[in-house]
């Protein structure tokens, strides 16, 4: 993940996309940006539902 566009991964790091290291780095930028982590909670619920979610 580049140091310059932490913001944008939050819907990754939500639904649980990102590798490792990456999704490490993420949480580590989430301790120190609380505009993230807002964003972060809001999308939890979304992730949720698209993880039970069942094609038509």
């Amino acid at each position: 993940m580049q140091l310059t566009e932490p913001h944008i991964r939050v819907g990754a790091y939500a639904l649980g996309v990102l590798g490792r290291a990456d999704a490490f780095r993420f949480e580590e930028h989430l301790e120190e940006c609380p505009p993230c982590r807002v964003r972060a909670r809001e999308l939890a619920p979304i992730a949720a539902r698209l993880a039970v979610a069942r094609p038509v």
